[in-house]
């Protein structure tokens, strides 16, 4: 009895210490950028990065993108069209591009990130519904979130420059600092 005893004991260390947790001030400073694709079908389409904390934790946030505001350089409003990005566990980025029937200015809007602050590796016997899976193509387990928390940014953001016909089709390098866009504004409140 004694052993079994232990043995729970040091399951529940080993299960302790492998879980991950990210701080406030970690999600305060998620960035939101102006960017352009680079994806064939809509290459140079304006697009909205969002970059997470570059952690296991970030390939299983969940994201809501509200439809944003788009205007010209006049200020009159742009008729388009939203789809989503998939999200790239590399950088911690995900995206939005906006299909745009004419050449944006600005765009602004909000996104949710439902991000999960603390995991741990699934353990055997867990039920199913209990755990979260990462992202698409994201090459992870399933994992067991402890918590949650909501993450609620507004962005309002001059249009990225257009990118060079070279790179049509190609990988954006991953940056080592991402740059805030100047000329823009991007509040972040963390939630319980």
């Amino acid at each position: 009895m004694k052993i079994l005893r232990m043995l729970f004991v040091v399951l529940g260390i080993a299960a302790s210490a492998s879980a991950q947790s990210v701080d406030d001030a970690a999600l305060e400073k998620i960035q939101v950028t102006s960017g352009r694709s680079s994806a064939w079908a809509q290459f140079n389409q304006p697009a909205v990065h969002i970059w997470l904390p570059r952690v296991e934790n970030s390939a299983y946030a969940g994201f809501e993108f509200a439809a944003p505001a788009v205007v010209d350089s006049k200020g009159n409003p742009v008729e388009l069209a939203v789809q989503p990005g998939v999200y790239e566990h590399e950088s911690a980025k995900n995206e939005i591009r906006i299909l745009a029937k004419a050449e944006p200015a600005r765009v602004n809007g909000k996104v949710k990130v439902r991000y999960p602050v603390r995991i741990r590796p699934a353990m055997e016997g867990e039920a199913e519904d209990k755990l979260t899976e990462p992202a698409f193509k994201v090459d992870l387990p399933k994992a067991f979130v402890e918590e949650w928390k909501q993450v609620e940014i507004t962005y309002d953001l001059p249009v990225a420059e257009t990118l060079p016909e070279s790179q049509k089709g190609e990988s954006q390098p991953v940056p080592e600092r991402v740059a805030d866009t100047p000329g823009g504004n991007v509040t972040v409140v963390v939630r319980k």
